[in-house]
């Protein structure tokens, strides 16, 4: 059996194999991956002990999420303790700002990022790459 994440990856390795087929050079397509504080160190060591998957662990880059209050359907804040809010990861709606605070932006600038595909790890259906998708927003320019 096979984790999102190897198949991710397995996924990248392929689109690197595929520009160096038809480039003649070769290409290393840096992950960006966004962790939870709690999960952070786990999933590093779980892509360690897999050797990155065959990926250069210098274009691996884990970061962590940020973290936002706890509301109740009331829209009132939750407690965690007597006098501390409860707080929890924000998911994807926290992506860019944790990209800025993180310095995946100013990694991705130093390698010359143009373009940049996010997904959920969730989204096992996901075609990571997906070359309909991204020309059809390099056509648009968007």
């Amino acid at each position: 059996h096979k984790s999102i994440f190897q198949l991710y990856i397995e996924r990248i390795r392929r689109i690197q194999h595929m520009v160096f087929r038809s480039a003649r050079r070769a290409v290393h397509i840096p992950i960006y991956i966004m962790c939870n504080k709690q999960s952070r160190y786990v999933i590093e060591d779980f892509f360690r002990e897999n050797e990155f998957f065959g990926i250069r662990e210098q274009d691996v880059m884990f970061f962590a999420q940020g973290y936002a209050p706890i509301l109740s359907k009331l829209g009132k804040f939750l407690l965690a303790e007597k006098h501390r809010i409860a707080m929890y990861p924000n998911g994807n709606g926290g992506v860019f700002k944790a990209l800025v605070e993180q310095g995946m932006i100013s990694d991705m600038k130093s390698r010359g990022v143009t373009s940049l595909y996010m997904c959920s790890i969730d989204n096992l259906l996901c075609l990571v790459g997906d070359p309909v998708f991204i020309g059809f927003c390099e056509m648009c320019k968007v």
